[in-house]
């Protein structure tokens, strides 16, 4: 619990030195109102990008990770997940995450790129046949 909250006062003093301070300051007091920092998904996905801004990429991936664990199911953290992993160069893990969140989100645009740039041999001839938006009937 002491590492949770010596984290949390870190990055709110890092959020309070931000382009939006007061901004980052409410969201992170709605999203702790809501939910504590050990089951937010939202709260390590913001501490994970202020570690991208600082170029802690090993840092982000750890934190997304706890961001997934916490919300196994959205599609953003996963990924955000994916593209931290390739920032690594851990192609197989940026794959998988990536992956993941295609079978939650079809149809995002920049998804479908990013699994071309990571697996093109798997993934150009399955996305030829996925609908790029849901069709309306």
């Amino acid at each position: 619990k002491k590492t949770y909250e010596d984290l949390l006062a870190s990055y709110t003093e890092d959020l309070s030195k931000g382009n939006k301070p007061q901004t980052n300051e409410k969201m992170l007091q709605k999203i702790l109102q809501e939910k504590t920092i050990a089951q937010s998904s939202e709260i390590w996905e913001m501490i994970s990008l202020q570690a991208i801004d600082r170029c802690e990429h090993l840092v982000a991936f750890e934190l997304m990770n706890q961001a997934v664990e916490k919300a196994p199911k959205k599609h953003k953290s996963l990924y955000l997940l994916a593209e931290i992993s390739y920032q690594l160069n851990y192609m197989d893990r940026a794959t998988h995450y990536a992956e993941r969140a295609f079978e939650i989100q079809p149809q995002n645009v920049e998804l479908r790129g990013f699994l071309l740039l990571v697996a093109p041999e798997k993934w150009q001839d399955k996305l030829r046949n996925v609908a790029t938006t849901k069709v309306m009937r």
